[in-house]
């Protein structure tokens, strides 16, 4: 792994870029994806843990924070992953459409997950800081952050329609 982060303007804004890759045969250091509720203890035959089975992946990310104050950042960040084998949970979801059914992990019939080998994210995050008396400036900061939270959950909400 390879991470470098600048900050620029009197610390007001920060950029960070990197990446990384893993060889792991055998995949013991992969986790194991929740797929019908599976465990690390469960497992599952979607996705095997045997000695020897290939896992190769690599990653890289940008991300950049906005710092108005000491007390609070706002983050954007794009990530980009790819796997050689089918690995992230693709948009047809990792548990059956009648929710997890039998033993965790278990096979269930028709029931296939949708791995894939690549993945792409854009996430936003806030965080806030209070270990002092508030100003009125925080408070502004504050009521932008929850402003903020419920303009992404309606957009979720609408790309959820759009579907």
């Amino acid at each position: 792994m390879l991470y470098n982060r600048l900050w620029f303007h009197r610390d007001l804004f920060a950029v960070a870029v990197g990446g990384g890759k893993i060889n792991n045969p055998g995949r013991y250091l992969v986790l194991l994806p929740p797929i019908n509720g599976a465990t690390a203890t469960s497992g599952t035959p979607y996705f095997t843990e045997n000695p020897g089975d290939p896992y190769k992946a690599w990653d890289a990310s940008g991300t950049f924070d906005w710092m108005p104050s000491q007390y609070i950042t706002f983050r954007w960040e794009y990530n980009h992953r790819e796997a050689s084998v089918p690995y992230f949970s693709g948009s047809g979801g990792v548990t059956p459409s009648g929710g997890n059914t039998g033993a965790p992990g278990s096979v269930v019939p028709g029931f296939v997950p949708d791995l894939r080998r690549n993945e792409n994210r854009l996430n936003m995050a806030i965080l806030v800081k209070c270990l002092r008396r508030l100003s009125m400036q925080d408070i502004i900061w504050i009521a932008v952050t929850i402003a903020f939270f419920v303009l992404s959950i309606a957009y979720v909400h609408f790309c959820e329609r759009v579907k």
